[in-house]
């Protein structure tokens, strides 16, 4: 078995495994969560994802399709933020999912 095949086949428990990091974790490894596509499927609640290189939170249950990608629909994903405190985050214009 290559070392590709082997990847491929503990891809499904490592995103599994991942699902139980707190989002402090999760933000040290963003690539143990699956790529968002619009052909996912069903995104449960909670489920992360990683998009554009930014991992993000599902809000609600949905069926993923296009134009509900994390960045174009705040209603169903929540970038994970947790703040340092000895780190000043660029400012982002503030949303229904990362207020104030």
């Amino acid at each position: 078995m290559t070392l590709r095949e082997l990847a491929q086949k503990l891809r499904p428990y490592i995103e599994k495994a991942a699902l139980s990091l707190t989002d402090e974790d999760a933000l040290e490894a963003p690539n143990l969560f699956p790529t968002w596509h619009e052909d996912a499927g069903t995104y449960e609640k909670d489920v992360r994802v990683l998009y554009d290189g930014i991992l993000y939170k599902c809000l609600q249950t949905h069926t993923a399709q296009a134009g509900w990608e994390p960045t174009a629909a705040p209603s169903l994903w929540a970038k994970v933020l947790i703040p340092d405190a000895n780190v000043v985050p660029e400012w982002e214009q503030p949303d229904s999912t990362n207020p104030y």
